[in-house]
């Protein structure tokens, strides 16, 4: 049920579900591994409401109690990947926060542990998905995010090659492909210079007319930009 009211957007019904899920499992003799995808999603729930801190303490506490369980950076399930996506998401968040406040030394130890966070959830994935799953592409775009923003516009790139090459033109990654189309679209736009401005449009318009695949209607004439995107893809691809 909890997924079920993220999907449609109804975040608040959504997070109790996700806690009486988690209370439910702490009610009967479980394996703590079990608490891996509900406690995800509940943090997932905070963040995407915007309550970063109870949403980066639930993540941390799940990480840590997986890490006791199977052992820092484990290859046993990628439910360790997906806390770390998650986690880092919420590590970004809070820089952009402090960034807009003016603490800028605040801002940067918050990017700088996103993306090493970030990192070692590429690596998980790799470890225990392999190097072509979706969720692999997933860690790559989020990557590709951080390079755009430390200005390494090559590795930036080769992370979105990566993506892309996994989303393929399979119609069940089409979400997914508009997003890091755009992405790419418009890293190479902020590059200039005339072949990057080109093939910055061309990417641009790939991932509108994805999108206006997806919704299935014409939109009027608006700005898009990554938020608008990052909304065709699920809450844990994000």
């Amino acid at each position: 049920m909890g997924i079920a009211y993220m999907m449609v957007r109804k975040f608040a019904l959504a997070t109790e579900y996700f806690k009486q899920s988690v209370e439910l499992l702490k009610a009967i003799d479980i394996n703590p591994d079990e608490f891996g995808f509900p406690v995800c999603n509940l943090g997932l729930a905070y963040w995407i409401q915007g309550e970063l801190d109870v949403a980066d303490t639930t993540l941390t506490d799940l990480l840590l109690q997986r890490e006791w369980l199977h052992g820092k950076m484990d290859n046993v399930s990628y439910k360790t990947g997906r806390v770390l996506q998650a986690l880092g998401n919420v590590k970004s968040s809070k820089a952009a926060r402090r960034e807009a406040q003016g603490d800028c030394k605040a801002a940067k130890a918050l990017w700088d542990e996103s993306f090493s966070i970030h990192l070692d959830c590429l690596r998980q994935y790799e470890s225990t998905l392999g190097k072509f799953n979706h969720r692999t592409a997933d860690a790559c775009h989020k990557l590709a995010e951080h390079y755009i923003r430390q200005k390494e516009h090559v590795l930036a790139q080769d992370f979105l090659d990566r993506a892309m090459s996994i989303w393929g033109d399979r119609q069940w990654f089409k979400n997914e492909s508009a997003r890091s189309s755009f992405l790419r679209g418009t890293h190479l736009l902020s590059m200039g210079g005339k072949e990057n401005v080109e093939m910055g449009n061309r990417w641009i318009e790939r991932a509108k007319l994805l999108r206006r695949e997806i919704l299935q209607k014409e939109e009027e004439a608006k700005e898009l930009d990554t938020t608008d995107f990052d909304e065709l893809v699920c809450f844990w691809s994000i």
